[in-house]
């Protein structure tokens, strides 16, 4: 698939061959792994689900003076962003997309407004758990009960939808600690957006930690 992120990666490896930066793109694949040029520059894909090892091994082999992580996945992100730290690469991270602060996705209060971004508890379970398509007030309450993380059992069971409405406040909470741990990592976070920063500053995010650089694009790719 490609898409915002995509371009955005793309015209950077290429504005960056301007000031004497050569750059290397490691993305995650459901294929097998496997290695090509894109417009002159080396592509590495790997298979989404390898371990981290598996992943350090990569970059150790590329030897970076930087590592810059644009994604917020499973096959791309903070479990990444650990694994360069420990080789001792220092890490810059850009915040493309409202997922590393939304657990609902979409940065909208209850799909209607614009949200501030800030990370509340019951505020986001409410809100999550309402986008699930559990009616208002039943998400109301349910963001009032003790905050709670399911045992892993509970993802193979009948049970498994209710257990996951149910621990909407610690995946909130989940969700804080995590976007804390990726600041404490990376010596810089690039924000696209004034939205994007503001919600970081809201997220007690140092403000000497955060740079906009304003979202843009080159060429347009072929709509023919």
């Amino acid at each position: 698939q490609v898409g915002g992120t995509e371009v955005y990666v793309r015209d950077l490896a290429a504005a960056l061959v301007d000031h004497g930066i050569e750059s290397s793109i490691i993305a995650a694949t459901d294929g097998t792994a496997r290695e090509y040029p894109w417009e002159r520059v080396p592509v590495i894909r790997y298979p989404a689900h390898s371990d981290r090892s598996y992943f350090q091994n990569l970059v150790r082999r590329l030897e970076p003076d930087l590592f810059h992580l644009h994604s917020w996945t499973t096959g791309s992100g903070l479990e990444h962003l650990r694994g360069v730290a420990e080789l001792g690469i220092p890490s810059v991270v850009t915040v493309h997309v409202p997922a590393a602060i939304c657990i609902r996705g979409t940065a909208l209060l209850e799909g209607r407004t614009a949200c501030d971004g800030r990370i509340d508890e019951r505020r986001c379970a409410y809100c999550w758990a309402e986008g699930r398509g559990l009616p208002l007030p039943a998400a109301r309450l349910l963001s009032h009960l003790p905050k709670w993380t399911p045992p892993a059992w509970t993802a193979r069971s009948p049970v498994r939808r209710i257990a996951t409405l149910a621990s909407a406040r610690a995946m909130a909470a989940n969700q804080a600690a995590r976007l804390h741990e990726i600041a404490g990592l990376c010596g810089r976070i690039v924000v696209p957006s004034r939205w994007m920063h503001a919600a970081l500053l809201a997220n007690a995010i140092p403000a000497g930690k955060i740079l906009l650089s304003g979202q843009a694009a080159g060429e347009a790719f072929d709509r023919g």
